[in-house]
């Protein structure tokens, strides 16, 4: 084993990477030789997606329709929110409970109205807190206003 390992590290690398190549393509012509673990096939099975996922991607910037990567992730994420109600629900959820969206903006964002998505947090027991000032606050607020301070 040793021989074939050694004659094979003479290689030059490009040599080397078809080697392996060729290598990998044999198991296709046995499938059945090659026995997985569910886990090794869940691992081969997520990589072969990203793979054909980074293929797309790079076609996609290859004709020009987007200027970036960043530009193409931020168009599909824009298209995925827009064509899954259950994920804008998600998204307007947890912006909600992390304080970065009013209750209104939220239940926007959800592409429902604010009562329905009032609702759907009272299901799931997320509480609105409605932060506001003091009554003596208020009442300074409006005498200032109208040139009345006391």
């Amino acid at each position: 084993m040793n021989t074939i390992l050694n004659d094979a590290l003479k290689l030059n690398v490009p040599e080397r990477m078809q080697l392996v190549q060729n290598i990998w393509d044999s198991f296709a012509s046995f499938p059945k030789a090659v026995e997985l673990t569910e886990a090794q096939q869940l691992e081969l099975n997520k990589r072969l997606q990203a793979y054909q996922l980074t293929r797309e991607v790079e076609a996609l910037l290859r004709v020009g329709l987007y200027k970036s990567h960043d530009e193409l992730i931020s168009d599909a994420i824009r298209n995925l929110l827009l064509n899954n109600k259950s994920l804008r629900l998600e998204l307007a959820i947890d912006l909600f409970k992390s304080d970065e969206v009013s209750l209104g903006r939220a239940a926007e964002i959800a592409g429902i109205d604010r009562w329905e998505f009032q609702d759907i947090l009272h299901e799931r027991q997320i509480p609105i807190v409605i932060e506001a000032a003091s009554a003596e606050e208020i009442d300074k607020n409006i005498a200032r206003f109208f040139g009345r301070e006391q």
